[in-house]
């Protein structure tokens, strides 16, 4: 929850806000929630999968938990846009509004057509980008364990693979594109990029047992966070204490935090999870607001936790409760 709220505050800031965020808040630049979605899901998803040990089972769980809230929120962006751009709709924009909410619901939230261009902040919910990047991962889980299963450590050269692209991929692939964009650009909505994350949550997974023996201690890597936000060292893959394009080193002493944040702290229980809630609904009603000319940031931060409640109680938990339990 903490992270999805991360990602709605900076985006309500810079979208409501011109940009600007507080002093007081200055922090949520340096805790970023997407790279925490990747790590986490890489501890999780793993382990779901190998408790399960069943693909159907396993797909079932993942699909409850992804695609019935996902559904909802595609509803409501498409509430937007209709409300955006009902005075000027013609027949001919029906294949693209179509072509829109089939992807939306599938694999293809990064869609945006360019009839959306003007509404709101632009692009309807920018935040999908990375449900896209989940799903692939859910995917290639089950063929990572195998891959595992006759080569004992290749999480390890995934991880290095990964990193190498995401340090270098992009210059590499300069010169070379497809429909007019960069390869990179699409390659930066798969694993391929991002994956070195959900590498460093299997390999956390695979070692909990040695790990659990200091997480004790996890709360200390605050230092070295501080350190390397206080140094104001150029951007690069290794240091960069802010945005999802994190630095290597930056990375591992969040990533342990993390760790302690989940295992070293009193559990509080809650009956409810808005978490998912908040974050794939928080860039609609940004774009809502927006259209009505509202700049009001406690109405974002109200209404997304008004929506989210009911996603919860009404679309997700539902579906939750016809999950098979591993």
């Amino acid at each position: 929850m903490l992270f999805a709220v991360q990602v709605m505050v900076y985006h309500t800031f810079v979208h409501l806000n011109n940009g600007i965020i507080p002093n007081y808040l200055t922090f949520v630049n340096f805790m970023p929630g997407v790279p925490a979605f990747f790590f986490v899901s890489g501890f999780l998803i793993y382990a779901s999968f190998i408790k399960t040990s069943n693909i159907k089972i396993y797909a079932k769980n993942r699909f409850l938990r992804l695609f019935p809230g996902l559904f909802f929120v595609t509803c409501g962006g498409l509430f937007v846009l209709l409300f955006a751009q009902w005075s000027n709709l013609t027949i001919e924009d029906a294949p693209t509004y179509i072509l829109w909410f089939l992807a939306q619901i599938s694999i293809g939230q990064v869609y945006n057509p360019s009839l959306f261009n003007d509404v709101g902040i632009g692009v309807i919910n920018g935040a999908l980008w990375t449900i896209t990047v989940e799903i692939l991962f859910y995917i290639i889980v089950p063929i990572i364990y195998l891959i595992e299963k006759r080569f004992k450590h290749s999480i390890y050269l995934l991880f290095c693979f990964s990193f190498l692209f995401y340090s270098f991929g992009a210059s590499y692939l300069e010169d070379y594109y497809f429909f007019g964009k960069n390869l990179f650009r699409y390659l930066e909505f798969t694993p391929i990029v991002w994956g070195w994350m959900f590498c460093l949550g299997i390999m956390c997974y695979k070692n909990i047992e040695l790990i659990s023996r200091y997480i004790k201690y996890f709360y200390l890597a605050i230092i070295p966070l501080l350190i390397l936000i206080n140094l104001n060292i150029p951007d690069s893959v290794l240091f960069t204490p802010f945005s999802n394009r994190l630095g290597l080193f930056y990375f591992l002493p969040l990533m342990l935090l993390i760790l302690y944040l989940s295992f070293a702290t009193p559990v509080v229980k809650l009956n409810f999870d808005l978490s998912y809630g908040v974050y794939i609904w928080h860039l609609v009603v940004i774009n809502f607001l927006l259209l009505l000319d509202i700049n009001s940031i406690f109405m974002a931060s109200f209404l997304v936790t008004l929506i989210s409640l009911l996603s919860w109680y009404l679309i997700e938990k539902p579906f939750l409760n016809k999950k098979q339990k591993s």
